[in-house]
């Protein structure tokens, strides 16, 4: 009877050792990919379209599927998303920032990581010089929507034949 045990145990350990590995490493790259989610949102939350900023805010449904509070602050953010924000613009922002802000804390609580609620806020660190950058591009992509769209046209300066034009 004991050579039997002997040989169950040779047979089933080296195959417990494959699936407890296995379920290790998957509970593992689960982890990274949940940390990489709250990551790049933090890092992001400042360029809020920017396309990984809104992959990962795609992926929270999916990474934290099984936590309802994180679930329920997405929600509340992707709903308040779709709304018009050209109706109070400060007022939607103001939401946006406070919503954003919401799925934050939950997922660092969901995580596990110390957080405070006030650095959350904040926004992290953006440059004046990429909100310029950024109304720029906005402003010449309406420009050429406009154009393509016959509501605005190419202003022309006429200027004599011969004459110096003058730059300021």
């Amino acid at each position: 009877m004991q050579t039997f045990f002997i040989a169950l145990a040779t047979v089933i350990g080296p195959i417990a050792a494959v699936v407890i590995t296995r379920l290790m490493d998957d509970r593992k790259a689960r982890e990274m990919r949940r940390y990489s989610v709250f990551s790049t949102l933090m890092a992001l939350r400042g360029l809020s379209i920017h396309a990984e900023h809104v992959r990962a805010l795609n992926l929270v449904q999916l990474e934290f599927a099984k936590n309802s509070q994180v679930i329920n602050s997405w929600r509340n953010f992707v709903n308040h998303v779709e709304t018009d924000a050209t109706v109070d613009p400060t007022s939607w922002n103001m939401k946006y920032r406070d919503l954003l802000n919401q799925l934050l804390v939950d997922i660092a609580k969901d995580l596990k990581i110390q957080s405070n609620e006030i650095d959350l806020a904040r926004g992290g660190y953006y440059p004046r010089g990429w909100a310029f950058q950024e109304e720029r591009i906005q402003a010449a992509q309406e420009f050429v929507q406009g154009l393509s769209s016959g509501t605005k046209a190419v202003p022309v300066k006429l200027v004599e034949a011969g004459a110096t034009i003058l730059t300021q």
